[in-house]
């Protein structure tokens, strides 16, 4: 498998984590999804990948090691610097919401996900595997 065409899923929530799975696989016939529970796990995932994903879809509230220090670490990787990343989380929180911005993330989306949310997830990843 190419990995511009796998999508990483950092979602510690098992029923989050499954409705996001079933949407955008019906947006999307056969995606590759490779879900993790924490920030931790995508970490450990991501050092023994070769290349990068085409997008990364991140939760903020995590256990072990939260989406916001997930991204810091991700920004501060010489070879993943610039992976498109996509925060869904439950946080309306303005802060929340402008550090990610200042962190490089242009789309934060806030659960549940809806068919159209992932229509547009999907086509974020495309358009990050062309570029």
């Amino acid at each position: 498998m190419n990995n511009r065409d796998l999508i990483v899923l950092v979602e510690d929530d098992d029923t989050d984590a499954f409705i996001a799975r079933t949407l955008l696989e019906k947006c999307r016939p056969g995606l590759a999804i490779e879900r993790l529970s924490h920030g931790l796990e995508a970490q450990r995932f991501l050092e023994e990948l070769e290349g990068i994903p085409s997008l990364i879809i991140l939760d903020l509230n995590m256990p072990f090691l939260n989406g916001k220090d997930f991204l810091k670490d991700l920004r501060n990787d010489n070879q993943r610097s610039e992976t498109e990343v996509v925060v869904l989380s439950s946080s309306e929180n303005r802060e929340d919401k402008n550090r990610c911005a200042e962190l490089g993330v242009k789309h934060y989306f806030t659960k549940p996900l809806t068919l159209e949310t992932a229509g547009q997830i999907i086509e974020l990843a495309k358009a990050s595997y062309r570029s």
